[in-house]
């Protein structure tokens, strides 16, 4: 596609409005760039509020199992496959959406809201699970369970390292305080990912 006088820079996947035409001296690349890391961002604030609000409950029946002891794994493992479950839909929909390269000049700062509903979403998960420290044998019978969930978390946390850069770095900072009971749960791939 040639244009007199114009640069075409960028089409994606999404369509004709995500071509980038840069005409001398115009600003233009540079305003969709940040428009489209802007949507970017509104996507993933959206897919992390509903995942939160999706695992709220079947956190909430994990910590009072585990409250109440004598945590069954029949009973405990349906609540474990829903959180499971929802990270990994949210792993999904992330990886889903199109990574935006911003020229470096234009990197903006990583969104302070995003990293802490991420750091949110990650505390939920470990105060539903801050009873087991220390109860060896119900962790011994959770392994699977947790490493599971972890896993899945991972994956989560890999997709947004993916589409937004730095994002990791900021929720690390925010975790510094839960980091040692992630690591007592066997939490080791996230923790990894965030470079605890």
């Amino acid at each position: 596609m040639a244009l007199a006088g114009s640069t075409l820079v960028a089409a994606t996947a999404a369509g004709p409005a995500d071509i980038v035409v840069r005409s001398p001296g115009s600003g233009t690349v540079q305003a969709m760039a940040i428009k489209r890391q802007e949507s970017v961002e509104a996507q993933v604030s959206s897919i992390l509020t509903t995942l939160r609000s999706d695992i709220a409950s079947p956190l909430a029946s994990i910590k009072s199992m585990i409250a109440a002891g004598d945590v069954s794994l029949e009973e405990i493992t349906p609540h474990f496959e829903a959180v499971t479950g929802s990270l990994t839909s949210a792993a999904g929909s992330i990886t889903a959406i199109s990574p935006v390269s911003l020229p470096k000049l234009l990197a903006r700062q990583t969104n302070d809201e995003l990293a802490n509903l991420i750091a949110g979403i990650i505390n939920d998960i470990a105060d539903a699970l801050q009873g087991l420290v220390g109860d060896l044998k119900t962790i011994r019978l959770l392994s699977g369970l947790l490493f599971g969930l972890d896993t899945a978390l991972n994956q989560v946390l890999v997709g947004l390292g993916i589409l937004l850069k730095g994002v990791l770095n900021l929720v690390a900072q925010l975790l510094v305080n839960v980091a040692a009971l992630l690591r007592n749960l066997a939490f080791g791939l996230s923790l990894g990912t965030l470079g605890l």
